[in-house]
């Protein structure tokens, strides 16, 4: 959330966001991996889902695993790897049977879709940045100078 505001504060100042952008941007380039805590509550088909809460790790270029520790699919795990396989995530979900069978599915599968507004490829803090430099640029009143730095960087 600290990082959301921090984007807004300079676009709210009437500044350009675009240098803040860059550093993020570049400060997330150096990342190779990382663990974090992942907490969310959206709306899906109108409805208000239970807040949820997933433990994350992520490893380049792309790799991740997610296991809830809390919330409706409490004990769900997921991993993902690029490029294997046929690009579809595996799941393995809580229970005394169904923990003994792991399930391939596609990311954006309308199964998954049933319970997120989002596929699992779009977790992360890289991707994050990605959505909010493209936000950027596409409302920015600064036009060209606020694209992002992985056009506009020599």
């Amino acid at each position: 959330m600290f990082l959301v505001l921090a984007l807004r504060s300079p676009a709210a100042a009437g500044e350009d966001p675009a240098p803040l952008l860059f550093g993020l941007e570049t400060a997330y380039a150096r990342v190779q991996s990382y663990t974090a805590r992942f907490v969310r509550q959206e709306v899906v088909g109108g409805a208000l889902r239970p807040r949820e809460e997933a433990l994350l790790k992520f490893q380049r270029p792309g790799l991740m695993y997610l296991r809830w520790i809390a919330g409706p699919p409490e004990g769900r795990e997921i991993l993902f790897v690029p490029g294997r396989n046929d690009n579809r995530m595996l799941v393995r979900e809580p229970g005394l049977l169904s923990s003994l069978v792991t399930v391939a599915m596609a990311p954006d599968s309308p199964r998954v879709l049933r319970e997120s507004r989002h596929p699992v490829t779009d977790v992360g803090i890289g991707r994050l940045i990605e959505l909010i430099a493209a936000t950027n640029q596409r409302d920015s009143p600064w036009g060209s100078s606020s694209k992002s730095t992985r056009e506009t960087a020599p």
